[in-house]
């Protein structure tokens, strides 16, 4: 069951794909929303709390549910937490999503994607939120200009096939 904005994934799929994401100090933090985008909105004892999967970062937002709740009414809330604009227009585009799905971009935005319709997919929800985990953590303690591997994504080359 999903809206346009948000999507909802069993606890069992959000456990395992927020795995990838404990290096940025969610113990305390319990997921009450999570965007169509995968990012996600968390509660603790100090406030409301949203990981910005793309960005890779977790930033409190707000000091209660209802004020969040408000927030995303406004134009610039839709814009900022829900990218709200490209959802419409891939929506448009007759890219709706499925069970278990989530929005991703192709070529993601810390790999110099672009943050266009153009540039978005429907991707497995754990997946996707899994591999931006391990993506961002590298990030992290990476060496510029050096790859980046992500455990799980697919990797097998064509010519293993054979």
């Amino acid at each position: 069951m999903h809206t346009l904005y948000t999507i909802r994934p069993t606890a069992d799929r959000l456990r395992s794909a927020l795995a990838s994401w404990q290096w940025t100090g969610l113990t305390d933090k319990k997921p009450i929303m999570v965007t169509s985008f995968a990012d996600v909105f968390l509660r603790s004892r100090d406030g409301v709390w949203f990981l910005d999967t793309m960005a890779g970062t977790l930033t409190r937002v707000c000091a209660t549910r209802r004020h969040l709740e408000k927030l995303l009414t406004t134009t610039e809330g839709k814009e900022q937490f829900l990218r709200a604009s490209l959802i419409e227009h891939a929506v448009q585009q007759g890219r709706k999503l499925d069970e278990g799905q989530c929005y991703d971009f192709r070529k993601q935005p810390i790999n110099g994607g672009n943050y266009d319709s153009g540039n978005i997919e429907q991707l497995n929800f754990v997946v996707s939120l899994h591999s931006r985990g391990q993506m961002h953590q590298q990030r992290q303690h990476h060496a510029p200009g050096r790859p980046l591997a992500i455990e799980g994504a697919a990797s097998t080359r064509w010519w293993k096939f054979w």
